[in-house]
Parts: structure tokens; sequence; C-alpha cells
């Protein structure tokens, strides 16, 4: 017997990681930007009809990336450090997909499924991995730069 609360995944779908490609870019430009994160805490603390405390909790740091390839991508951004400049050659992992959320009617307490379909680029991407590379020698990794 059919179960009839599962729910139907397109079949465009595909495992993330199928939709995860390498792409070498020459960088032209670099950006590197140092922030403060603050928290205001959603409890005893909060005060009504005035200002509720901040905790400052950490820095951290977005790099921003003009770039050259074989793709759309013009822009890169990697939020975390990354020691790059003018001239470097990378491979940045584009994660270029889509994800769709599956919200079981019933029971409610079931888990959130997740399924992932392929998109285009955007001229401005996000990566979570970018790899310095020795630009006589493509295949010479010199630096590994990763958001885990």
């Amino acid at each position: 017997m059919e179960n009839i609360f599962k729910p139907v995944i397109p079949k465009d779908h595909k495992p993330k990681e199928k939709l995860i490609f390498p792409y070498i870019f020459n960088i032209t430009g670099v950006l590197t930007k140092t922030y403060h994160v603050e928290i205001t805490p959603m409890s005893e603390e909060i005060v009504f009809g005035g200002i509720s405390n901040s905790y400052h909790t950490r820095y951290a740091t977005r790099v921003e990336l003009d770039v050259r390839g074989d793709c759309p991508v013009k822009s890169i951004i990697y939020e975390g450090d990354a020691n790059l400049e003018k001239g470097d050659v990378i491979k940045a992992y584009i994660e270029k997909y889509r994800v769709h959320d599956i919200r079981p009617l019933f029971p409610p307490t079931m888990p959130i499924e997740k399924y992932y379909t392929e998109r285009d680029f955007n001229q401005q991407e996000e990566v979570h991995k970018i790899e310095k590379l020795n630009p006589k020698n493509l295949d010479e990794i010199l630096a590994t730069f990763a958001i885990i």
C-alpha cells in the first residue's frame, strides 16, 4: 500500500553533493571587511519601553572577490578569512542549487525533508570553499579556505 502521507518530490532533484561545481577564476579585485557581531537576548533582560542590553560576541570577516572566469559569475562572497589578493588564481566551489523544504501534513512532528534542484548562475555567488592555486600549475593547491 502506498504511503499517502509521503510527499511527492520532483524528478529533477539531485543529491546536494552533485550540485556543487568547482570553477577556476582569476581575482581582479579584493575587499575584506571585518565587523563585530552583537546579540540582544530574548529573555528576562528585555526592557519594555527602553533599550535592551546587547553583548559583543565575536568578530567576523567577509571577503568579496571580483573575478573573471568561464562562467557568468563576476563576484564571489566568502564569509570567512581568506588570504587572497588581486592576480591570484582560485578554484571556488559554487553551490548551484535551490533548496526546497517539504513539510509533512501529518503527523506534524515528522522531520522536514529537503531536496535540491539545479539553478542558474547568479552574477554574485556565495561560496563555502576556495582553493588558492599555483598559476603555473593549476593542479597544485597552495592553500584551502573552507567554512565547515
